[in-house]
C-alpha cells in the first residue's frame, strides 16, 4: 500500500477536501473504510492524516492500533498517537489514554487522564473515572 499516490487510494480519489484543510478528504474516506470494516485502509489512510495533523484521525488511529485491526496490535503506537492528540486538546483522545492506562494498571496516570476528559465535558470519562481503582 505504501506505493499508492496519495491522490488516489483502492482506485478512488479523493475529494479535494477545503483550503484549510486538503487533507479532510483522506480523512473522510479514512472513516468510509472504518465503517465498511476495511480496517487495513483505514490505517493507511489515518496514519497519512494523523501524520500531516489531523488529530480526529490520530483518534481512530490509536484505537485501531490499540484494538490490532488493520495490522498489528501495538499498544505503544496506540500510547503515541493518543498522546500525540490529547496534547493537541482531542478529549476522547485523553480518555482513551487512560483506557490504556488503567488496563496497564497505571491507574495514576489513569486517573489523570480520565480527569482532563472528565474536565472537559467528555461524560464517560467521568464515569470511568469513578472507577479507577
Amino acid at each position: 500500500m505504501k506505493d499508492k499516490p496519495l491522490g488516489e487510494f483502492n482506485g478512488k480519489k479523493p475529494n479535494s477536501g477545503t483550503k484549510a484543510n486538503p487533507q479532510s478528504g483522506l480523512y473522510d474516506m479514512g472513516v468510509d473504510s472504518f465503517q465498511k470494516k476495511d480496517y487495513v485502509s483505514a490505517r493507511f489512510l489515518f496514519a497519512q492524516v494523523c501524520n500531516a495533523g489531523d488529530m480526529k484521525a490520530c483518534n481512530y488511529l490509536g484505537f485501531l492500533y490499540a484494538r490490532g485491526l488493520g495490522g498489528d496490535q501495538d499498544q505503544d503506537k496506540a500510547r503515541d498517537v493518543y498522546q500525540k492528540a490529547c496534547d493537541q486538546g482531542t478529549l476522547t483522545s485523553c480518555a482513551s489514554l487512560g483506557s490504556l492506562y488503567q488496563d496497564a494498571g497505571n491507574f495514576d496516570e489513569a486517573r489523570n487522564y480520565f480527569q482532563k476528559a472528565c474536565d472537559g465535558g467528555v461524560a464517560q470519562s467521568c464515569r470511568l473515572l469513578r472507577g479507577v481503582q
